[in-house]
């Protein structure tokens, strides 16, 4: 980026970097679950269980500590 002349000091921040891990790990987790809700011949209650494990997984991910360097 600086070989182009571009500045993004966001790259120097550590909590900015902690951010933007964090939801490229979500798109993740969103394209996994949009990847396992397609296709044919899936019963209803195997799609919903599959999105209610997915909301549990979000659960868990709020009650995890986070640490922040200050």
């Amino acid at each position: 980026m600086e070989e182009k002349g571009k500045s993004f000091p966001e790259l120097n921040e550590p909590q900015w970097l902690l951010d933007l891990a964090f939801f490229t790990d979500m798109v993740q987790y969103l394209q996994t679950l949009n990847k396992s809700l397609q296709g044919k011949e899936k019963l209803i209650s195997n799609l919903a269980q599959t999105v209610f494990s997915f909301h549990n997984k979000l659960k868990l991910f709020t009650k995890t500590p986070q640490t922040h360097p200050t």
